[in-house]
């Protein structure tokens, strides 16, 4: 048997008050609006006391059970009455795109791609999928509900390497295991993954974390188990996972009466040698996500983004961990420059071939971020789905995080196929030298293209608020009519899509999101990309 976490919960008061952001327009640009006032520093509301990892080979294999039936994975960090109310009203509300400025000079380039894993394919899988995935030095590793694989890294032809359900790789029975994320640290050459597991039969809910030994995603691991602290009757939902220079940083959603986003960090002194911690948990707020950063520098604070539906962006600034741990949060802040805080309304299909559920709708989430942010300097890169007029649309910043602009955005804007396009699921990621990159999914029914990937860029030396025109990068073949969620009137997609850079070759990045190789599963795709001048 592994070694059981323990639980320890020392309730303390929440110091300063939490603000949302009100009462902003739809429509905000990046120069309009400062920032609201701050909380201030914020006190724990629990401690998290984890007892030693254990080691688990990579070869490893026990049994995975079944997904608990008639449970709902998909939940609205909103009451469920209000999400629909927003996401209804926007959709009628109908209006024209903004109009996006004139492309800069540098070009996109896909130099290769390739489909991965499917849900119909070995070991089989759920949908949705929520797909995530990391680059490391030698190999690509995607991380869905389920399974992990590990392919080489090649980005037309790779080879896969290892692929084992999230129940060996985590090596737990005791319930199915969902909502996986993964990083490689390319400082320390390790991969970092997470995941949370159904309620057991005592309804005990645990979380996993596990780190690579080596630089081998297929090797052996050490994996923690413990419990998170959560309220009475709540359901430990959405996590999410990233790295700075000292440490691993989770956030979730506990989805009790009243829903809270929460955070914590490990230092990676600890957790990468396996030994017992004890560690700070944070309250971020009610109704709330919060997404943390993936730093690419030395830098002291790590800043997170919380996300409430109709109310907007935060910065959630942690200071530098102190006696082994992430000892305390500044401040959350507001954020200014929000492009658009209304939930997106469902994607649309083309209307043949005829659909086999009441909605052939695709749900495109409430506006939360769903990938890890990319943290330098004072920058912290960006992107989401929210909400304008009767479209998804991807709205992404480069936000300033500190000094004299700190809490605004220093440039932003949105980003989307056509003007009779719906595009959702977007992920971005950045360089020091001022280049991101940003992949997403979108379906355009007047010219009848299925769910797609669709990738676009920018160099430091493009004018500000701009990206490159959009590429396509891949079209599905069928419409996705398998996946019909009664909970939310539409089909499921996944959560999640990431894009990350090879750590070998600074221009080149590899984009992983969900394609349709089938009306009734689903499929996910790679693909390496970049930008030249």
């Amino acid at each position: 048997m592994y070694l059981e976490a323990r639980r320890s919960w020392r309730w303390l008061v929440l110091a300063g008050s939490v603000f949302g952001l009100a009462g902003l327009s739809p429509f905000l640009t990046a120069a309009s609006g400062g920032p609201a006032a701050s909380s201030g520093p914020v006190a724990p509301t629990a401690v998290l006391t984890s007892g030693p990892a254990r080691f688990v080979s990579g070869k490893t294999h026990v049994a995975t059970p079944a997904r608990p039936a008639g449970v709902a994975i998909n939940r609205p960090s909103i009451p469920m009455a209000q999400y629909r109310a927003m996401k209804e009203a926007g959709a009628r509300a109908g209006g024209a795109k903004p109009s996006l400025p004139a492309a800069p000079l540098s070009s996109n380039q896909v130099i290769g791609q390739a489909a991965l894993t499917s849900q119909g394919g070995a070991g089989g899988s759920w949908f949705p999928p929520d797909i995530n995935g990391a680059v490391g030095d030698t190999q690509v590793t995607q991380i869905v509900n389920s399974k992990i694989a590990v392919w080489t890294k090649n980005p037309s032809a790779p080879v896969l390497v290892s692929e084992i359900s999230l129940n060996s790789r985590f090596f737990y029975s005791a319930a199915s295991l969902f909502d996986p994320r993964i990083e490689y640290d390319v400082r320390w050459k390790r991969w970092v993954a997470i995941t949370d597991a159904f309620p057991e039969t005592n309804g005990s809910q645990h979380f996993l974390l596990g780190i690579s030994s080596t630089s081998d995603a297929a090797g052996g691991w050490v994996v923690y188990n413990f419990v998170l602290p959560i309220a009475a009757g709540g359901f430990v939902d959405y996590p999410q996972l990233g790295l700075s220079q000292d440490a691993i940083i989770i956030t979730y959603s506990d989805f009790a009466a009243a829903q809270t986003c929460r955070t914590f960090a490990v230092a990676k002194a600890i957790a990468y040698n396996a030994q017992a911690f004890s560690t700070p948990v944070f309250t971020l707020g009610n109704n709330c996500t919060a997404t943390p950063p993936n730093v690419i520098d030395q830098s002291p604070r790590a800043h997170e983004l919380r996300w409430i539906p109709g109310t907007g962006a935060a910065n959630v600034e942690y200071r530098n961990p102190q006696t082994g741990f992430y000892s305390a949060i500044n401040a959350i802040t507001p954020l200014g420059g929000i492009l658009s805080t209304a939930p997106p309304p469902n994607a649309q299909q083309p209307a043949a071939p005829a659909c086999t559920a009441p909605s052939c709708n695709i749900d495109a989430l409430d506006g939360r971020f769903v990938n890890d942010p990319t943290q330098y300097a004072d920058d912290l890169w960006s992107v989401h789905t929210p909400g304008v007029g009767a479209f998804p649309i991807p709205a992404w910043y480069d936000f300033d995080t500190e000094g004299a602009g700190a809490n605004t955005a220093k440039q932003s804007n949105f980003i989307f196929i056509s003007g009779s396009s719906f595009d959702w699921n977007a992920s971005i990621a950045a360089q020091q030298d001022g280049r991101a990159y940003l992949q997403w999914t979108y379906t355009d029914p007047p010219v009848g293209v299925y769910p797609s990937m669709a990738f676009t860029g920018r160099l430091g030396a493009d004018a500000a608020n701009t990206l490159n025109a959009p590429t396509v990068v891949f079209n599905s073949a069928f419409k996705m009519m398998g996946n019909y969620d009664p909970n939310f009137g539409a089909q499921r997609w996944g959560d999640t899509s990431s894009i990350r850079f090879d750590p070998g070759i600074f221009d080149r990045a590899y984009g992983l999101n969900e394609t349709v190789p089938n009306s009734g599963f689903w499929g996910t795709r790679q693909a390496a990309v970049r930008v030249i001048p």
